[in-house]
């Protein structure tokens, strides 16, 4: 059985691995003219997430 401590802990590792495995999933650019093709608001899992997905799928995106 799983006290709280113990699922606190786990579920804070579980974020680091996947913030871990996200950024190395990213080319951060800087782009000069502004145009972005996605701007994800909110930097949430979820939104980190949808900006990870849609990078890999060729979209310029910019995750504020």
């Amino acid at each position: 059985m799983m006290n709280q401590r113990t699922m606190m802990f786990s579920a804070q590792l579980l974020a680091m691995i996947i913030a871990m495995h996200a950024g190395a999933a990213v080319v951060c650019s800087d782009d000069a003219n502004g145009h972005h093709e996605l701007v994800v608001y909110g930097a949430t899992p979820g939104g980190v997430a949808c900006a990870v997905r849609a990078a890999r799928e060729g979209l310029d995106v910019l995750l504020v």
